[in-house]
């Protein structure tokens, strides 16, 4: 263990100052600093304090025991960072800064490079963080586990963000954080029960929300608990079990509205819409589709989301009239929507569900929309769009097309349940395409 001469030598150097330089600042002889340094002067509180300021490091710890209450302050502050409030993480950070200058503070250094790399992915600021996390990796291997299991949950952040319809690689790493937990950590069962959603496992799903909920407890904020509860009844949704999705999006509303918060009421009832389509209840789905369209600008992307799903209410009633003149007007913009192959794809079949009959039409969504859902494992969707295939070829005395899309929807349904009960993270076991 390094003395306090010895710490103080290492941060002088790394500074650039030179003992005269030191010494000069504080009032003391040169040759005071020296023997400091060498540990031959005893070192009051004073002259700590004198020295910590000329070295810009007052926050930073340097006495013995201190080390541990700056750990405490760095998880303050990436709790901040967790729950959004990323202000005062930034205010918080200027204390906390200090601990780069000190050398010796590999661990410590290291944390509050991961912490700082949340906060940038907090920000959305996704190139400095994965720059950041590039930089941080060459020493993955002299890392204590710690700051490796902080390490693994920054990167499946990272890869989950940058590509919404990823799953396998944020999952990867944010297993390898799971058999590294030293403790319970709801942020992390979140974010792998969202990537399970995302691979169609709406049963894993379950099971990792169930453990966030466990581990947050009484904590959650507002914030969290609604992120929860949407994901679990999104889930819900996907196995059928509808009636204990509406019950969680029922108390979700509550609470969204008592924050005001239209982006939550918006999603909220867009869920809720999508569990009576599930139960092809197309007429209350409309009405909710409908309200939840009043919460949401119409420049945004879940906008045109939105209006999908009113359009496909509308096909299911047969009102077709009213589908083309919601489809004409506001027409998606590529600058609103980018390049969403999920936009682009299911606005046609939309036009294809009108005209099924067509060749045409019944070869695009058996070729080119079936293949997608079941490729980014859109459960709700896959299953909507076979049943209406099966349906269409029975019609037509297609016994042969019919079952092929009968299988289709107990394949689906076979994996879900397959899935359901590991409770491992093995990722060979769970990332096998549908």
């Amino acid at each position: 263990m390094l003395t306090i001469g010895e710490k103080i030598k290492q941060i002088r150097k790394a500074k650039g100052f030179s003992q005269e330089n030191l010494a000069h600042d504080i009032g003391l002889s040169t040759s005071t600093i020296c023997r400091i340094e060498q540990g031959l002067t005893p070192i009051n509180h004073e002259i700590i304090k004198a020295i910590k300021k000329a070295l810009v490091i007052e926050s930073a710890p340097l006495l013995s025991g201190e080390g541990e209450g700056y750990r405490e302050r760095l998880y303050i502050w990436h709790k901040l960072i967790l729950e959004g409030h990323l202000i005062e993480a930034r205010t918080l950070q200027e204390k906390l800064v200090a601990i780069t200058s000190l050398p010796y503070e590999i661990d410590l250094t290291t944390l509050y490079r991961l912490f700082e790399i949340c906060l940038l992915l907090a920000e959305k600021n996704y190139l400095d963080a994965d720059k950041g996390l590039k930089n941080i990796a060459t020493c993955l291997d002299e890392m204590v586990i710690e700051n490796k299991y902080h390490y693994y949950c920054s990167m499946g952040w990272l890869y989950m963000s940058i590509g919404q319809d990823r799953a396998k690689e944020p999952l990867e790493y944010l297993c390898k954080a799971y058999d590294l937990q030293q403790k319970p950590d709801g942020d992390l069962y979140y974010r792998i029960a969202r990537c399970y959603t995302r691979l169609g496992q709406p049963y894993r799903s379950i099971n990792m929300l169930e453990k966030a909920y466990k581990a947050y407890g009484n904590n959650k904020t507002t914030k969290i608990s609604l992120d929860l509860d949407n994901k679990m009844a999104l889930n819900c949704i996907d196995i059928g079990d509808t009636v204990r999705a509406r019950k969680i999006l029922e108390k979700c509303l509550e609470n969204a509205k008592n924050i005001s918060n239209d982006r939550y009421i918006f999603v909220i009832l867009h869920n809720i819409g999508s569990s009576y389509a599930r139960d092809k209840h197309w007429e209350t789905a409309l009405a909710f589709f409908m309200e939840a369209s009043e919460y949401i600008d119409v420049e945004d992307y879940n906008y045109f989301v939105n209006r999908y799903y009113k359009a496909r209410c509308l096909i299911a009633l047969k009102r077709f009239a009213q589908c083309k003149e919601l489809l004409a007007h506001e027409p998606m913009d590529s600058k609103q929507v980018g390049d969403s192959d999920y936009l682009t794809i299911m606005y046609k079949s939309l036009n294809h569900l009108m005209s099924l009959r067509e060749k045409s039409s019944y070869d695009y969504i058996e070729n080119i929309t079936m293949p997608y859902l079941i490729k980014v494992c859109n459960i709700t969707e896959a299953l909507d769009y076979s049943e209406i295939m099966e349906a269409f070829y029975e019609s037509k005395n297609s016994t042969r097309k019919a079952l092929k899309f009968a299988k289709i929807q107990r394949d689906i349904y076979k994996r879900m349940v397959e899935t359901g009960h590991v409770e491992s993270c093995d990722t060979d076991s769970k990332l096998k395409p549908v």
